[in-house]
């Protein structure tokens, strides 16, 4: 019985050796899905980039419609909405021509620039927009393909592994009960050797080991 024991116990000692291996390649796959979280935390910040594109956009919009509003109630001299400009010419008057005509200038030289910088901003925003999406779809096709390939390879690790143990158990099974038939039979041998046990109960016991072990 002891060397049986002790025969399953290398069996057993053989898969604890393999357990580090199978933990490292299980880590092994875990490092490729944490390769997608980081993946993911850039196309984040691509996103938060185009967002602030935008953001410059719009008040780049906003700054040159309120340029032409201001330059349309200097030409025509109507306020079309409440402004602290629009009372001082109702208290003091317009302004003379001189400075109307400075202002104007002045303004259309704001508003040239000020649509420059709008097409450029539209046209920043359009190529980051272009460029971010078909990063996105890249990213999507191989992400399909490597989760897809990893998890088919995990799943074939672990009935790897499942054979393993299997093995192992089968092995120290098969050891323990070939010991402990093997020392039935040499009992049974001594008591039918020294007239204890009948010759027809010996037989039997001989049978029924053979065929145990045969299983």
């Amino acid at each position: 019985m002891g060397d049986g024991l002790q025969s399953a116990g290398h069996h057993m000692d053989a898969y604890a050796a393999s357990v580090d291996d199978i933990l490292e390649e299980e880590e092994h796959y875990a490092d490729q899905l944490k390769e997608y979280l980081s993946y993911a935390e850039a196309v984040r910040a691509v996103c938060r980039k185009h967002e602030l594109s935008q953001f410059e956009l719009e008040m780049a919009s906003q700054d040159l419609i309120s340029k032409k509003q201001q330059r349309e109630e200097l030409a025509t001299g109507i306020v079309r909405t409440f402004s602290l400009k629009g009372m001082t010419n109702k208290l003091f008057g317009q302004e003379a021509p001189e400075q109307r005509d400075a202002k104007l200038n002045l303004l259309e030289e704001l508003i040239a620039e000020g649509e420059e910088t709008v097409k450029e901003k539209t046209a920043e925003c359009d190529e980051h927009a272009e460029k971010a999406w078909a990063d996105i779809v890249r990213f999507k096709d191989q992400k399909d393909k490597d989760l897809q390939e990893a998890l088919i390879n995990y799943a074939l690790m672990q009935i790897s592994m499942c054979k393993k143990v299997e093995k192992s158990l089968n092995s120290a099974y098969i050891s323990v009960k070939a010991h402990c038939l093997v020392s039935c039979l040499l009992s049974s041998c001594r008591e039918y050797k020294c007239g204890v046990m009948p010759k027809n109960a010996f037989s039997r016991c001989r049978v029924k080991a053979i065929q145990v072990l045969l299983i």
